[in-house]
């Protein structure tokens, strides 16, 4: 039986184990460290990505530690995450 993405996550967070998943959704082990390697992935932004956008003035945007994105205000306005 095939999982939907959605379903393996959901029951991944709910604390089903990997091999009780495995055997639910008819994968190998191997198969399913290759899809989790995937679905990491596909989840983080590439870091060295540059966007057009329309906006007033130069922006900077520096990543922390956590590689989480804030924009420093200069003049109005407040620093924060970018989210």
């Amino acid at each position: 039986m095939k999982k939907s993405v959605d379903d393996r996550l959901r029951r991944l967070g709910a604390g089903e184990s990997i091999q009780s998943l495995c055997a639910a959704s008819g994968m190998s082990r191997q198969q399913f460290d290759a899809w989790w390697q995937g679905r990491i992935r596909s989840r983080v932004p590439d870091m060295e990505a540059s966007h057009e956008l329309a906006v007033k003035r130069p922006v900077r945007i520096e990543r922390d530690s956590w590689g989480i994105p804030h924009i420093p205000a200069h003049g109005r306005g407040r620093p924060g995450p970018v989210l």
